[in-house]
């Protein structure tokens, strides 16, 4: 129940439809934002050498606040980058299952954010959901 809570939560403060950026294949989320990204706006650091997929970002609600969502992929092996986020962001963790790790809390710049790590068949993605307010 408390894992379906914050997405309902994000998607509720932020109200309206995302706005879908398309990334270029193989252009990292560092590359892919020159102007303050994923790191700055966010406050969840971006894996190094990770894969864009996707990111939104719905248009502001009425106090403002916006939810973003980002969509990385490695070929990194799991548990490196669930050790990499363990070390550097500041939220609580679960791991219901050997493939999955969800991180939620706020972000380093206080943002509410939920994250999900999957192992996907020799691939690791990082879910991102971010309100910015």
């Amino acid at each position: 129940m408390r894992v379906l809570i914050l997405p309902l939560l994000l998607l509720i403060v932020a109200g309206c439809s995302p706005k879908s950026e398309p990334v270029p294949e193989g252009v990292s989320p560092v590359a892919q934002d020159a102007k303050p990204g994923l790191i700055d706006e966010t406050g969840i650091p971006t894996y190094p050498g990770a894969k864009l997929v996707e990111k939104n970002t719905a248009a502001p609600a009425k106090n403002g606040s916006r939810r973003m969502t980002a969509i990385l992929s490695t070929t990194d092996p799991y548990n490196k980058v669930v050790a990499f986020y363990q070390d550097r962001v500041k939220m609580a963790s679960i791991s219901p299952n050997p493939r999955m790790t969800q991180f939620v809390g706020l972000s380093s710049n206080g943002n509410p954010a939920q994250m999900f790590i999957n192992d996907v068949g020799g691939k690791t993605t990082v879910t991102v959901y971010v309100v910015v307010k």
